[in-house]
């Protein structure tokens, strides 16, 4: 064996290695980041990187044993089938590559429709063609025998045979099955890499900025073409692009701007000095993306394209320039000459229309990551999101032993002071628990909180609307906020008024109270509920929400008087409105609305106004149906079908009070709802367990002498709500023995822990219990399939889905210019 044979079987491996880790690792890539995955591009290169790591696997190595022995490896049979595969491989890989290219070319001459022009399931065509190619052209030459194999490679390579008429054949073949291919391809990248060197060439030209929507940018030339490919500053202003910079504020309704307007800016007017272009800074534009994504989802509009962090801007080792840094600056020097030095929670005390308050409690989330989440429970009639924020150490998921709270606002549109306190509340917990506040800390790393603070959003926006036009100084009948708004807005889209439209299990529980062992809690709700009432869905959203969450207590902020309400709300009497109702809880609710109104500023007070009725007497507290009685409450149900204990908290006389009024609210306020949360962790707690250690779902916790019993939740713990004193606990469970303890909650622990342990033995069902009707069927939930519909998309004539367009696309479609698909989202 000579040097240069030892040489050539060095390289065959060198080149083998490097071209399987290499593409190896191009696969990993692949699989590892789905932002790789997403990219048309990186369906080519996978498939290019799966074609040389085949050839390196099974073409390479037969190489190198041909080169080796100095003899075809294997026969003939093995050189055929080798040969066929370095025949279909190579050219897939050519395919691959022609694909690739066509691809950069597209997104060269057309950047702007690149993304629709070329989309995943095009990709895959264009491999899928790649494959059918390759295969065909390498069974018809196998087939016809068109090629042979040289006796003078080893590695058993394709040569024409010595055929001339095959010769012929194969090459008219060859010339016509490629050209279609190959020769469109070299064709496409000729024309796509003149295209980029005609711009490349192009001396660029600083020119004044004369934009009238950036001239606050801090630079004072640009150039043109931009980087999006507008050519002249008569083809940007034009543009949609230009367009939506000219509008974000009032989309927006102030929010971020002028931070998406400069950002805007800095790519379709882009900085020019010396001559050329500099671009703008990635991290600035994440940095606002990141706080400002909230914002157009609020408005169901998709984030720009030409804010795409990765395409447009450019890091920091590239030179790249901070478009936002004057505005920075600004703030600081601002901020600085209000500031003490001292750290401090700030506060906007406004009113905030809805799309402000979705952006408020999403940017809230955002800050307060750690601690905080938004979801939503459901949609209004009009589609509004019903978006709840919760505030845990754990968010998003439930912790063993962790009580958890809710506090609903506006469920009547027109009041609307205990939506904004919720509103200021969110701010208030996410900024004190920064800053290192010990008892909201606390308040959060042990309890899970859930703020809904919008529960009739429709209903505010027709609340608001007349508010917004009793405030017009053209208007003569103004009657001023204090007396507005006592019927606008109350009700919802549909005109109901969801504290009279959830299910009357108050009624059942007066029905049967004469059986022996029947139980006030967990009530189903009957199918003539479903049957016979119009639903709203915004009540049967938050009816699923107590279902999903185990609830401790709840707090409904209203307004129109200044008293903590209590259940029952519904007589006991149905013809006498105004009977003292009390719950078998009677004690603990009395104590719970007293805790929020001894708290508040004013609400116990004697010679605090009361709106026309008498509670000063009563200390700010009082049962509801002895205030007034009605049925389907909201109140009565949380009690009756699930653990928790709600309030309903009256904030005053003004329904709608002027924004000079939210301040002074808010410090009346502030303490009570920070007190009410932390009365959860009064009474005892702990986990009903097996003797194997396994919490078990669905126990009643019974407290002798309180006709009211309390369940497990999924891992078996329990939140039981008791004044100090003597109590007789009992565990019970279907299957299980009863374990029952005798505790004494001292008035010095707030919260005592109780543990049970059952044995699980055979049980017969009690028939006083299972022999009343429509106690069996707690988990039927919408039994009928009423809202089936509300999740239902409309399908156009072809099946697609037909979706409205949003209500600021107006803007775009009415002047003239091409429609902006990409401010869409799922378009």
């Amino acid at each position: 064996m000579n040097l240069l044979d030892i040489f050539l079987e060095l390289l065959i491996v060198v080149i083998a290695v490097v071209s399987l880790v290499a593409n190896l690792l191009v696969f990993v890539c692949f699989t590892c980041s789905a932002q790789v995955r997403a990219q048309v591009p990186g369906i080519f290169i996978m498939n290019l990187s799966f074609c040389n790591i085949l050839i390196a696997v099974l073409n390479m190595p037969s190489t190198l044993l041909g080169v080796v022995k100095h003899q075809k490896p294997f026969g003939d049979h093995f050189c055929y089938t080798v040969s066929f595969m370095d025949t279909f491989l190579t050219t897939n890989t050519m395919l691959s590559m022609a694909a690739l290219s066509i691809d950069r070319w597209i997104a060269v001459v057309f950047p702007l429709t690149y993304s629709s022009k070329m989309r995943l399931k095009n990709a895959a065509l264009m491999v899928s063609y790649a494959w059918l190619h390759s295969l065909v052209f390498s069974l018809i030459a196998l087939l016809l025998s068109w090629v042979d194999y040289s006796p003078a490679y080893a590695s058993c390579t394709v040569h024409l045979g010595d055929d001339a008429e095959s010769r012929g054949h194969f090459m008219v073949f060859t010339a016509v099955f490629h050209a279609c291919t190959f020769a469109l391809s070299l064709f496409i990248l000729c024309v796509a890499y003149l295209k980029v060197l005609q711009v490349a060439r192009f001396h660029l030209q600083c020119t004044e900025m004369v934009l009238g929507y950036c001239q606050d940018v801090p630079y004072s030339h640009t150039t043109f073409p931009n980087i999006v490919g507008h050519r002249s500053r008569q083809d940007l202003e034009m543009g949609a692009e230009y367009l939506l910079l000219s509008v974000i504020h009032g989309l927006l309704n102030g929010e971020c701007t002028p931070d998406i307007r400069l950002l805007g800016c800095s790519v379709l007017a882009p900085r020019c000095q010396d001559n050329k272009i500099m671009k703008p800074c990635r991290s600035s534009c994440e940095m606002v993306k990141k706080s400002c994504i909230h914002a157009f989802e609020a408005i169901q509009m998709a984030w720009p394209y030409f804010l795409d962090c990765d395409r447009f801007f450019v890091g920091n080792e590239e030179g790249c320039y901070d478009p936002l840094s004057e505005l920075r600056d600004k703030q600081e020097v601002a901020f600085a000459n209000i500031s003490d030095g001292g750290h401090f929670t700030v506060i906007q005390f406004t009113y905030h229309t809805n799309s402000q308050m979705r952006s408020i409690l999403k940017k809230t989330a955002a800050k307060c990551q750690h601690i905080s989440k938004t979801y939503s429970i459901g949609r209004s009639l009009e589609g509004k999101d019903l978006l709840a924020i919760e505030f845990s150490s754990n968010p998003g998921q439930h912790d063993l032993l962790e009580p958890e709270i809710k506090l609903i606002g506006n469920m009547h549109g027109n009041e609307v002071l205990g939506r904004q306190l919720l509103i200021y509340l969110t701010q208030y917990l996410c900024s004190e628990y920064l800053l290192g506040n010990e008892r909201i800390q606390t308040l959060i790393n042990t309890t899970r909180i859930h703020i809904l603070p919008s529960m009739n959003p429709d209903g505010y926006d027709i609340a608001a609307a007349e508010v917004a036009d009793r405030n017009d100084p053209e208007n003569i009948y103004q009657e001023g906020h204090e007396y507005n708004g006592w019927t606008s807005g109350r009700g919802n889209a549909q005109n109901l008024d969801l504290n009279r439209n959830f299910p009357d299990l108050t009624s059942i529980f007066y029905n049967r109270r004469r059986f022996r062992h029947f139980r006030s809690d967990h009530i189903p709700i009957p199918d003539s509920y479903w049957l016979n009432k119009v639903i709203a869905p915004e009540t049967y959203a938050v009816m699923k929400w107590i279902r999903s969450y185990p609830f401790v207590i709840s707090a409904s902020l209203h307004g129109g008087e200044l008293v903590i309400s209590y259940p029952f709300d519904f007589s006991r009497h149905p013809h006498d409105e105004r009977m003292y109702s009390p719950t078998p809880d009677e004690q603990i609710f009395r104590q719970l609305a007293r805790t929020y109104a001894d708290a508040h500023a004013t609400m116990s007070n004697n010679d605090t106004e009361r709106c026309g009725a008498s509670f000063a007497n009563k200390g700010g507290i009082t049962n509801g149906a002895q205030w007034y009685s009605f049925a389907g409450g909201m109140s009565d149900f949380n009690y009756l079908h699930s653990n928790c204990y709600e309030i309903t908290v009256e904030l005053g006389c003004d329904k709608f009070p002027s924004e000079v009024e939210l301040y002074p609210e808010w410090l009346r306020n502030k303490e009570a709802l920070l007190s009410f949360m932390e009365f959860v962790h009064r009474g005892i707690k702990g986990i009903v367990k097996d003797e194997h250690g396994n919490g078990i779902k669905g126990a009643t916790i019974s407290v002798r002498g309180i006709r009211h019993d309390i369940t497990t939740a999924e891992d078996g713990d329990y939140w039981r709500l008791l004044n100090p004193g003597v109590h007789i606990v009992t565990a019970a469970a279907s299957g299980y023995s009863k374990a029952t303890k005798r505790i004494n909650l001292p008035r010095n622990i707030q919260v005592g822990r109780v543990d049970f342990v059952l044995k699980k033995v055979p049980r017969e069902p009690s028939l006083d219990y299972f022999n009343i009707p429509e106690l069996d069927n707690y988990e039927r939930f919408d039994p009928f399939n009423q809202f089936e519909q509300h999740s239902q998309r409309e399908l156009g004539e072809n099946g697609e889905e037909r979706t409205e367009k949003p209500w600021w696309w107006a803007y775009f479609s009415q002047l003239g210019i091409s429609a902006p698909t990409w401010l869409l989202r799922n378009y």
